[in-house]
């Protein structure tokens, strides 16, 4: 436990929430030796590097930072609530990463105020800006002495960081926010930084006078910005604005969402006896001290942590005064004064608007229209649906501000000591609290007084998730070795079963606290508890960490085995690996919701590392010569875990490096329900080459796909014109994927290779049958022309695939905005070996000229096997016509029309056919014996019903020519 920086008293450990590129990895190496695994590292950009992280960097780093990054706000909102309630983390503006857009400041202020207690400053012209962020020389100066930032700046609270274990608070010194969870006793500190001169004024002027740098040091991290004479000009300058009070403000904006199960204030208020004035809304009963349900609970948390942070600026401004200036100085009697009035209750009293519907706080702007200061007395406006109420957090009373008044004293249960009982005891009171949705509603469900001796009914009890007796601790001690025997079947936190898969078993066991501290809160309490056992046991990770150990233990040795088995001539020997465990694999996939572009989680660095010592400690890596890379992030990090990374750099002496191409064509499925679970929505390569860990991944090959199959905006997951895949369009992909790698030997001679790429390409491409786990890889032998073999059973894999080439390529199929004949036409652009060439076409012209004759000619068996059953869109499909683009249909059928006419036995009198109506004539004679072939009559296809829009232009046509003929 950390007890140096904290005074007295035993808290930890310690979190340091870091800007992304704040600490260069040797310092926090440097810094973990120090301190050992009381301090946790978390970057808040996506690449990055963290150490000793087990309980919040896996769920924050997948989850949250990547939903804000992807500025996904009404998904992120809910998961930064799940992580808020879990871990009482404080979130601040730093985590977006986009200060500088409008966008990015608009959705940060809609979701960090729904999910977080926060107060946010205006918009400042220069971008997002919170009021106490370090300036450009206080970053500096931090990143020049880490060690000495952690014992000034965290001891400089060290008044209130003493209580630690007794006094939840926000605290805040004028450019560092802090808070306290007391769960796992998480301090996280949180800041950011910004240019504004005004600021940085201010912010030099907070930090020199508190003692947190000198002058000299300030000068020697900015050199050319600030000199000794200008600071000590500036700082006398300073003063005086702070003496006029022009700096004067609350505390600064950003508070986190405290949570009554963590904790060390519980409130309560004391409901009065048989009160003639009291309002329906409160409840009598017989004089008792109530808990207050958990908004509440939020509510004056806040509003006693900003006093006592003025309380404790006031204290800090006026002895340095005393120091610098001396006591009889008039700047020091006025902060002197400062303090008195703050100590007396002034800045004590404020105002709290609650809505009668739902019992929750109104926003802030409510609070702006609503009360008004006039000369330091405050007038409350209200309409019916709001309550106004008046809160004084010095004399701890509560008072609504309606006729008649009603006032209530207000206590503060501070638990001194940190136990299991009694937290287990507030995890039952808060329960309680959820049920309730105003003020009083709560109490009748819940009492947190030890000393009031009064216990529920069983029946009551039951229902409402309390205890019988709170501190009763022969229950609590039942019920906690119930929840972890419960624990220990759901998550199987045996080390055994890590070590089997080559996993170190301390790691493990990490893994598995990890996860058992998320859920231990949950298990003892009757009414959650279900709900969070059915959510975790289907979270993806137990499932995905037992078929991988599965496939270690009983197929890797085999595949290996295979690997090096004789290769024959002709073919190009690839070992074809999943992606280790993405974060949108967890919590049985609910997690790709808002994991755009995957990254791999906790549990998939694991598999990651275990395959890559199996494979090492095999020889495998000797034998490759090429490694072929999906552009999803996942399988780029799995695949820099996987391969040594003397391979990847080639730096050591007498290896050579490893070359490795990223190609779209060996990436995930995007069906159009990729738009809703977003794990399979990439990153562009503009957004790729700026993370520095795939710095040594070169993109042309990406750029190249998307220019060849007119990918829009760089967005190579598209794989087309269009934002998503058929399943059809996938097969065929699938096809060509293994014919480009088979043909890689024309280039690279024998040649074996890595290929880190899905679960649905190792099934559309190679049968793998049923889905692959996670990190499990297969070998097989690939021929020019497509087939392929499974090394290790000796099978051949998809033999009915088309692998023919297609007669002629469709590049794109795009809607035209005009109509011929009330019917849709789209523009073709089709590739011939003469050339690219465009042509317009109806849905009516193709569907009647086209699609029809087609299916009317081919047998029901191949037009089956030539896959173009289903795929051209019907007339009378609602589901189709429920698009407003039917071109990614027409596209799908054209190509797997001409797919099939590649086929040897696809008749030359339908493909004469297509060669007039589609191809206008544009292709080469054809073969003589296929002549008279051609010349026979194809039969006619059944005429579809006439839409009544094409009956009223026939109508038309007819009545015209009657005219005609009449004139």
């Amino acid at each position: 436990m950390i007890t140096s920086l904290w005074g007295s008293g035993e808290v930890g450990p310690l979190c340091l929430v870091l800007p992304q590129g704040f600490l260069p990895g040797e310092k926090q190496a440097e810094l973990a030796k120090r301190f050992g695994p009381d301090v946790y590292f978390l970057s808040s950009g996506r690449s990055t590097h963290f150490m000793n992280a087990e309980c919040v960097v896996a769920f924050f780093e997948t989850i949250l930072a990547d939903a804000f990054e992807r500025r996904r706000a009404r998904l992120a909102e809910r998961y930064a609530k799940s992580f808020l309630d879990e871990w009482g983390v404080l979130l601040c503006d730093s985590f977006t990463g986009h200060h500088s857009t409008s966008e990015g400041v608009d959705i940060q202020r809609e979701l960090f105020s729904k999910t977080t207690r926060v107060v946010l400053p205006e918009r400042q012209p220069g971008g997002w800006s919170a009021r106490g962020q370090p300036c450009d020389a206080i970053h500096a100066l931090l990143r020049k002495n880490m060690n000495t930032y952690l014992e000034t700046c965290l001891g400089y609270r060290s008044g209130l960081m003493s209580r630690a274990t007794e006094t939840p608070v926000l605290m805040s010194n004028g450019n560092v926010h802090l808070a306290v969870s007391h769960e796992d006793s998480v301090l996280s500190c949180i800041y950011g930084w910004q240019r504004m001169a005004k600021k940085q004024k201010v912010l030099r002027w907070a930090w020199l006078s508190r003692g947190m740098a000198s002058i000299e040091e300030m000068c020697e991290v900015a050199p050319g910005e600030v000199t000794p004479e200008g600071l000590k000009s500036e700082m006398e300058e300073c003063e005086k604005h702070v003496e006029d009070g022009e700096w004067e403000a609350g505390i600064d904006e950003v508070f986190s969402r405290p949570d009554v199960n963590r904790t060390m204030f519980i409130w309560q208020v004391e409901v009065a006896t048989e009160d003639s004035d009291v309002e329906d809304d409160w409840e009598k009963e017989d004089s008792a001290w109530r808990c207050l349900p958990q908004h509440w609970q939020t509510v004056l948390n806040a509003r006693l942590a900003q006093y006592q942070s003025s309380l404790q600026d006031a204290q800090a401004l006026y002895e340095y005064r005393v120091e610098t200036f001396g006591a009889n100085d008039v700047k020091t009697k006025n902060a002197n004064q400062k303090l008195v009035d703050l100590q007396s209750g002034k800045g004590a009293r404020s105002i709290v608007l609650m809505l009668k519907g739902s019992g929750k706080e109104v926003g802030q702007e409510v609070y702006r229209r609503t009360v008004q200061n006039d000369n330091g007395e405050l007038k409350v406006s209200v309409s019916n649906k709001i309550q106004a109420y008046q809160l004084c957090v010095d004399s701890m009373k509560l008072s609504t501000l309606s006729d008649p008044v009603v006032e209530r004293q207000l206590r503060i249960v501070s638990v001194t000591g940190f136990s299991r009982e009694l937290q287990e005891v507030r995890l039952h009171l808060d329960v309680a609290s959820l049920q309730s949705s105003n003020l009083m509603e709560g109490f009748k469900f819940s009492n947190s007084s030890s000393s009031s001796g009064k216990n529920g009914s069983t029946e009551e009890v039951q229902k409402t998730g309390g205890m019988e007796e709170p501190g009763d601790v022969a229950v609590l001690e039942d019920e906690f070795e119930a929840a972890e025997d419960g624990l220990n079947a759901i998550i199987g936190a045996n080390p055994a079963d890590f070590a089997e898969a080559g996993v170190e078993a301390d790691k493990g066991c990490r893994l598995a606290m990890r996860r058992k501290r998320l859920l231990l809160t949950f298990l003892v309490v009757p009414e959650a508890s279900m709900s969070w056992l059915r959510i975790m046991t289907l979270s993806g990770c137990n499932k995905s960490w037992s078929l991988f150990s599965d496939f270690i233990n009983q197929e890797a040795s085999d595949e290996i085995q295979a690997f090096f088995s004789s290769r024959p001539p002709g073919v190009v020997r690839a070992l074809v690996m999943r992606h280790a465990m993405g974060s949108h694999n967890t919590y049985a996939g609910i997690g790709s919701l808002v994991s755009e572009d995957a990254e791999i989680n906790e549990t998939g660095e694991a598999q990651a590392t275990a395959v890559a010592e199996k494979l090492r400690e095999a020889g495998v890596f000797h034998e490759i010569q090429l490694a072929v890379i999906s552009p999803f992030t996942r399988a780029l990090q799995t695949a820099l875990r996987v391969i040594p990374q003397e391979l990847l750099d080639g730096e050591n002496e007498g290896s050579q490096k490893l070359p490795t191409l990223v190609h779209p064509l060996c990436a995930e499925q995007t069906f159009v329900h990729s738009h809703v679970g977003r794990g399979n929505r990439g990153s562009t390569v503009e957004e790729l080459s700026r993370s520095p860990e795939f710095s040594l991944f070169d993109w042309k090959d990406v750029e190249t796909y998307c220019e060849k199959h007119r990918v829009n905006a760089g967005k190579w997951w598209h794989h087309g014109p269009h934002p998503e895949e058929t399943e059809s369009s996938f097969q065929r992909r699938a096809v060509r994927l293994k014919k480009w790698l088979g043909s890689l030997q024309d280039t690279w001679g024998d040649l074996n290779l890595i290929l880190v790429s899905h679960g649905g390409v190792m099934q559309a491409a190679f049968d793998y049958q049923p889905h692959p786990p996670n990190c499990a890889f297969r070998v097989y032998d690939l021929q020019r022309d497509g087939r392929c073999k499974h090394v290790a059973r000796n099978e051949e894999v998809n033999p009915n695939h088309l692998l023919a080439e297609p007669h002629f390529a469709v590049c794109s199929v795009r809607r035209l905005p005009d109509k011929m004949n009330g019917s849709t036409v789209f523009g073709v652009e089709v590739d011939m070996e003469e050339g690219l060439f465009m042509l317009n076409l109806s849905e009516n012209a193709l569907r009647e000229k086209l699609h029809d004759p087609v299916k009317a000619a081919l047998s029901a068996e191949l037009y089956e096997r030539f896959g173009l059953a289903g795929l051209f869109p019907s007339w009378w499909s609602w589901l189709n016509r429920a698009r407003a683009d039917l071109s990614i249909y027409i596209q799908d059928y054209l190509e797997q029309l001409a797919l099939a006419m590649g086929q040897e036995d696809f008749p030359w009198s339908v493909a004469e056919l297509v060669h007039q109506v589609l191809l206008e004539g544009r292709v080469s004679e054809l073969p003589d014996d296929m002549a008279e072939q051609a010349q026979e009559p194809l039969p006619e296809a059944p005429e579809a019903p006439a839409s009544a829009g094409e009956e009223a232009t026939q109508a038309e046509e007819a009545e015209n020519a009657a005219e005609c003929k009449v004139g």
